[in-house]
């Protein structure tokens, strides 16, 4: 088994995993979660719901430079 090439499908994973804490950040909001504006009530969130949007943000950045790095090292047959 190649181990480098299922981290693919983890990281994918991990790029939506604080969508989740994201999510109930904005579903405790007094007005409750806002389906037609949801950017706008993620500029609100204070505290963990704020990091959590962040690091949801952040996992879509690093995803493809480390797919791609992934890819690349084992087609060319790289050695860790």
């Amino acid at each position: 088994m190649n181990i480098p090439l299922l981290c693919i499908p983890i990281a994918f994973g991990l790029v939506y995993a604080p969508k989740v804490a994201l999510s109930i950040a904005m579903a405790r909001q007094p007005e409750g979660y806002d389906n037609k504006h949801p950017r706008d009530q993620q500029a609100k969130l204070v505290g963990w719901g704020k990091r959590a949007g962040a690091a949801h943000l952040n996992g879509f950045e690093s995803f493809a430079p480390f797919g791609v790095g992934v890819l690349v090292a084992t087609t060319t047959g790289a050695h860790p």
